[in-house]
């Protein structure tokens, strides 16, 4: 809600969610695609990698996208990218959050050859990379990138989400535009 304006009349409504979501949209949305993708882990010791999509407007429900094999090369990378620009733009997405285990994705391999400040942990952590492609309600891009660390041996326990570097870690390129 805005306050009076001044001279040109009430200030711009800033809880207008025209082009994308509000903050708090996205953190709902990341919070329960999150909660899925651990518990699938936690009941099947693995995660298939997945697209949840979070559409805009009221009221619509999320969806989910099998990508399993999106990330068995750098072809089959950028069909499943095209594939979830379509996807999102056919459906008005605002929000896409994809999740898929470090040891089924051999392309890209973002964590190699980085350096500990940048990945800190080893070569044989487990875990499940995060990547989030959200447009907010300014109508700007927002890409957020986590590892969840799920150990060294298979049926680890996940550990908190920690956010690493967008440009550096992410693993589709820009997925909404």
């Amino acid at each position: 809600p805005g306050s009076p304006g001044g001279p040109g009349g009430a200030a711009p409504n800033n809880d207008a969610v025209p082009l994308g979501v509000s903050e708090a949209v996205v953190e709902k949305f990341v919070q329960q695609s999150l909660t899925g993708a651990i518990t699938q882990f936690a009941n099947n010791g693995e995660l298939k990698s997945i697209v949840y999509m979070q559409p805009a407007g009221e009221g619509k429900e999320m969806s989910l996208i099998g990508i399993e094999k999106g990330f068995e090369g750098p072809e089959a990378n950028q069909q499943c990218c095209e594939f979830l620009r379509k996807h999102a733009a056919d459906n008005n997405a605002a929000a896409m959050l994809t999740l898929a285990e470090k040891r089924n994705i051999a392309y890209p391999q973002v964590w190699k050859e980085k350096s500990k400040s940048k990945w800190k942990w080893g070569e044989r952590e487990n875990g499940i990379l995060m990547q989030l492609d959200a447009l907010t309600a300014a109508g700007s891009a927002e890409r957020k990138v986590w590892f969840v660390p799920t150990g060294t041996s298979n049926g680890g326990k996940p550990g908190a989400p920690v956010e690493i570097d967008a440009d550096q870690f992410a693993i589709m390129p820009p997925l909404l535009r």
